[in-house]
């Protein structure tokens, strides 16, 4: 992530992903072990590969859409697969993390100086809102995060940490700080609450995930989220509010639900279904589509709905089992993927994945006293 635009030197925009991913699924093929445990996951990601391809043969999906989501499904099912290899990925992942994301920066600022071009590295004009390498503030923002936690599990100077975390927060300027703010504080000050039961954990969970579908149901009543706006604002509209423009998508996600027969949103469409409407396609604001939303359209609710269980539950288990010095950094870690996939532009979003499933992962032998 801390990468992932670099790519914008040869004309492709957000395409580290597009190398890194075959890469790493070559590496985990040659290391593959079945894991039992996972068999219904694996289920999961067969149906939704078979559908996609099925869309895509008969032309609804674009192939290489179809292929690409392929690649990464077939990549996290594999990371799942090699439980203890991901565990071990991961421990590294959080470590290095941090010197990775503060040498991307650096490098970005020097690229800067001999390379200048329009929405690389800094973005809206004269706002000078810094992303680096990362593609778009939002991608920005999350990175910061996962870049805190893992400053935090170095143990390196906590008040630089902070200093450093709070300093990039505010030169994103991004609307979406004020929603993980809410979630840091909830994060490091009550996490006995978020805790108190493994059915509070679900319940907090989907309605992280779903928050975006009842924003897009209500979007036109919802004027008043405009006070939370970083940036300037006039109107709760596309041209007066960069608050509305991101929600916008949501909205026509929404419309598409409720358009729909009702049973059919509880089944998948395929990966890509949503971003290939004429409902997109003709709208210039629509971005693809973009979160929860157009997740929820493309999987349906039973496939979500699954995942969402079977992920609450592991992480669960973890943070009961978590020391206390460094478990309100791991719930943090969670609630902010969950909304960085939910808000952003793509809910299978490779890192965050990666690191929701690394945060899932437990030893077989910890006994914690689980509250139903």
């Amino acid at each position: 992530m801390p990468f992932g635009n670099i790519t914008n030197f040869i004309g492709i925009e957000d395409g580290g992903s597009r190398f890194i991913i075959p890469i790493i699924l070559l590496v985990l093929l040659s290391t593959i072990k079945r894991n039992i445990e996972y068999v219904s996951f694996f289920i999961v990601f067969v149906v939704l590969s078979l559908i996609t391809l099925y869309q895509s043969i008969k032309g609804i999906i674009p192939l290489d859409i179809s292929v690409a989501n392929f690649l990464k499904f077939v990549t996290l099912f594999l990371l799942i697969m090699n439980k203890k290899n991901l565990k071990i990925i991961f421990q590294i992942f959080l470590v290095r993390y941090s010197k990775i994301f503060l040498a991307s920066l650096a490098l970005s600022l020097i690229a800067y100086v001999i390379y200048r071009r329009p929405e690389f590295i800094f973005y809206d004009g004269s706002s000078m809102r810094f992303a680096g390498f990362h593609f778009e503030l939002f991608n920005m923002v999350y990175s910061t995060i996962l870049f805190y936690v893992s400053w935090q599990a170095n143990k390196f100077n906590q008040k630089l940490g902070v200093f450093l975390f709070l300093i990039l927060f505010l030169l994103s300027k991004s609307n979406i700080i004020v929603v993980y703010s809410l979630i840091y504080g909830f994060s490091y000050y009550l996490p006995n609450f978020l805790l108190h039961s493994k059915r509070r954990f679900f319940l907090i969970t989907i309605t992280i995930v779903l928050t975006p579908v009842f924003i897009g149901l209500f979007l036109a009543e919802l004027e008043i989220l405009n006070i939370f706006s970083i940036r300037k604002t006039s109107s709760f509209s596309q041209s007066g509010s960069s608050l509305y423009v991101r929600l916008y998508p949501f909205k026509l996600a929404a419309d598409y639900l409720l358009q729909e027969p009702i049973l059919s949103n509880f089944f998948p469409r395929g990966i890509g279904f949503f971003e290939n409407t004429r409902l997109i396609v003709d709208d210039p604001f629509s971005f693809n589509g973009t979160g929860s939303p157009k997740a929820l359209i493309d999987i349906g609710f039973i496939p979500l709905f699954f995942i969402l269980v079977k992920l609450s539950k592991s992480v669960y288990f973890l943070l009961k089992s978590s020391t206390s010095d460094f478990r309100s950094s791991y719930i943090f870690l969670y609630l902010s993927s969950l909304i960085f996939i939910s808000f952003g532009a793509g809910f299978f979003n490779f890192v965050a994945w990666f690191v929701l499933l690394g945060l899932s992962l437990r030893n077989e032998n910890d006994k914690v006293k689980i509250n139903k």
